[in-house]
């Protein structure tokens, strides 16, 4: 069973949105996404609206969000405080910028690492 109506099944929308069903577990657990509806038979559901927000969870971790940071920002746009949105998207803004330098300084330690390792005064 992947679709109940309009709604999808969990592994289904785990499968749309880029994530387990594991992930997607850890995401409702955490209170970041609901399912629309559950089945008697204790399916969870989810509607388009909910895979875009599993989508957007999703990207937020792959680039190392925290759950915890990751909820601020949905609490924001859930309350449809356009004012804590805009403090929650800078916030992510300057996460990602952070993790952008890390990156970029791991990168140059790399490069510095290996040219040394190939350098024929190491050989």
């Amino acid at each position: 069973m992947t679709k109940v109506g309009n709604q999808l099944t969990l592994a289904e929308a785990a499968r749309q949105a880029g994530a387990t069903v594991h992930q997607v577990r850890t995401y409702v657990a955490s209170g970041l996404v609901r399912p629309c509806a559950t089945t008697s038979g204790g399916y969870l559901l989810f509607e388009e609206r909910c895979v875009m927000r599993l989508r957007l969870i999703t990207s937020a971790t792959r680039v190392g969000m925290r759950i915890a940071e990751i909820g601020v920002l949905v609490r924001a746009l859930d309350g449809n405080d356009q004012a804590a949105a805009e403090v929650a998207r800078r916030s992510v803004a300057a996460a990602i910028g952070t993790r952008q330098k890390a990156l970029r300084e791991l990168q140059a330690m790399l490069t510095d690492i290996c040219g040394r390792a190939t350098s024929p005064a190491t050989a």
